[in-house]
């Protein structure tokens, strides 16, 4: 199975409005790096497997997010975010 490898602005911008309102929490950095890998086709990077697997956990979270499963996007974003913790 191939990877997703794209975040769109859209995507990312579900995750923070449901941090901006309090159902998830996701730290500033994290929330910012999200955004600099938005609508990145990564294929093009010779760096794709490690951020191929953080884009996968953010594709996941907005998953969950529509499908109202909260503790698990959380639980998605908490690894997103743990990479940026420091």
């Amino acid at each position: 199975m191939t990877k997703k490898t794209i975040i769109t602005r859209k995507q990312a911008g579900v995750i923070y409005r449901s941090v901006k309102q309090g159902a998830l929490s996701m730290s500033k950095k994290a929330v910012s790096a999200m955004y600099d890998v938005t609508d990145l086709d990564l294929r093009d990077y010779s760096y794709v497997d490690a951020i191929a697997d953080q884009v996968e956990r953010l594709l996941l979270a907005v998953d969950a997010i529509f499908s109202g499963d909260l503790a698990f996007a959380q639980a998605e974003l908490d690894a997103y975010s743990a990479i940026y913790a420091a």
